[in-house]
Formats: C-alpha cells, structure tokens, sequence
C-alpha cells in the first residue's frame, strides 16, 4: 500500500497554496476492469496535477477532486466539486 506521501509524489498532485491550513490530501484510488486508474481526495486553494494543463482552483474552503489516469499513467479527465463551504 502507498503511504500518503508517495501516492500524492506517483499522482503528480502537487498543492500551490501557502500558509498553515493547507489541507489537500488523496483519500481513495481504484482501478477499473481496462486497468485505468481514478484517484479521489480534498484540496484547498489552488492544486495541479501532473498531466493536467490548468490548475485546479477551490470554490470555497475545500473542494473534491477526480482524477482518472488511463492505464498508460496520462491523465484521462479530472473533475473538481465543491460550494464555498468544506466538502
């Protein structure tokens, strides 16, 4: 099993915000039958994720995120949810 860490540094997820109250974090992977492979987790401010050309920013306080990467390791697609409250 990765450890936090070492999934976020193999995602290529990688937070721009500053300050104390960072809060971005991978909370689940899975792969489907073709062997792609979607990563769910939490951030706050601004991420960008390796593969991606746009950053991803928060509507509020700490958004979801999906990331589908196929079964080559490119990023498919990534989605971004969230109000301007936690999510």
């Amino acid at each position: 099993m990765l450890q936090q860490a070492g999934l976020k540094e193999w995602l290529g997820a990688e937070p721009t915000s500053e300050g104390p109250s960072i809060e971005d974090e991978i909370d689940a992977v899975a792969s489907d039958a073709h062997g792609n492979v979607y990563a769910t987790g939490k951030f706050e401010d601004t991420i960008t994720i390796d593969g991606w050309d746009t950053a991803l920013p928060s509507h509020g306080k700490a958004d979801i995120m999906v990331v589908k990467y196929t079964v080559t390791g490119h990023v498919a697609w990534v989605r971004h949810f969230g109000g301007i409250g936690e999510d």
